[in-house]
């Protein structure tokens, strides 16, 4: 396998062979680092995270062949999707971060009148739940202020 002085010379590497065919234009396509020869340096060598190479369609373990895309790669995920999945991710992150306090606030304000009205007496619910009825539906008024006066 080729391998690379440094990680500059490895992004070229890849895009070069991109554009020459051997690779596609995959997320999943990146480099690492590897220990040199006889361990005397570390060196980077291009590799695909799923291990999906081929070597003339066969399974990447043979020593000295040239790596390849195979061109039915069942984790293939084109670069340029991928990088539109991931910004779109992180705004929409961002926009929940700067949002999130405005949540919170808009959420506590909205939840005030119904945690004053649970500290109410009983009695004291009833009466304000009547006027909320009377004041929707007026044409029960007369039978509500009825009902009223027949429980005195």
């Amino acid at each position: 396998m080729e391998s690379f002085n440094t990680k500059n010379e490895a992004v070229l590497g890849i895009q070069w062979r991109i554009e020459e065919g051997q690779y596609k234009d995959c997320s999943h396509l990146k480099f690492a680092e590897s220990d040199g020869p006889f361990g005397l340096s570390s060196v980077y060598v291009i590799c695909c995270e799923e291990r999906s190479f081929a070597t003339n369609g066969e399974p990447e373990s043979y020593v000295g062949h040239r790596f390849l895309c195979p061109d039915t790669c069942v984790y293939f995920r084109d670069r340029q999707v991928s990088l539109a999945e991931a910004e779109r991710k992180r705004t929409a992150e961002a926009w929940r971060r700067r949002s999130g306090g405005t949540v919170q606030l808009l959420l506590k304000v909205l939840a005030s009148p119904f945690i004053w009205f649970q500290k109410l007496s009983g009695m004291a619910q009833g009466l304000i739940l009547l006027l909320i009825l009377i004041y929707f539906s007026p044409r029960l008024a007369d039978s509500v202020i009825k009902l009223v006066q027949a429980l005195k």
